[in-house]
């Protein structure tokens, strides 16, 4: 079990480590100005990570990271925002679980307007949604393949 967590003080900005044992007792009293942001084993491990988030320049950039790291996106579209899981197909195509809906990555040269942008740590991707006529097709020329 970790003995510290990193937290984002709410009213500060501020990111600090504190003891696991602290931040339950603190939680208890429903106090929300401490949000919890990553745990480690040691306060050094922790100070590192806090490093790291203000390498990548923000709590929000780490957390980005995090989610690449798991194949997590936020995806939107012009209906809706999701996070999802994205499966990364060779050729180019994403399947993002959360729509239901296979992509294909679009060229950055690409002028034609996207269907959605999947935003991660280093780019947005624009994608463009695969024709429901040509999913079948798309299907049998994965497994083919494979």
């Amino acid at each position: 079990m970790k003995n510290f967590i990193v937290v984002e003080n709410h009213d500060e900005g501020t990111l600090s480590v504190m003891p696991i044992e602290k931040y339950r007792e603190i939680s208890k009293g429903y106090e929300w100005r401490y949000e919890s942001i990553s745990d480690a084993d040691t306060a050094d491990e922790a100070l590192k990570i806090i490093a790291h988030i203000n390498e990548l320049g923000g709590v929000s950039n780490y957390l980005t990271e995090l989610m690449d790291k798991y194949n997590f996106h936020k995806v939107v579209t012009k209906e809706r925002t999701v996070v999802s899981i994205v499966d990364k197909f060779r050729n180019g195509y994403v399947w993002v679980v959360q729509l239901n809906t296979l992509y294909k990555i679009m060229d950055e040269r690409d002028s034609l307007p996207e269907d959605a942008v999947m935003i991660t740590l280093k780019q947005n991707v624009k994608l463009k949604k695969v024709a429901k006529k040509d999913l079948l097709k798309w299907v049998l020329t994965y497994y083919e393949k494979s």
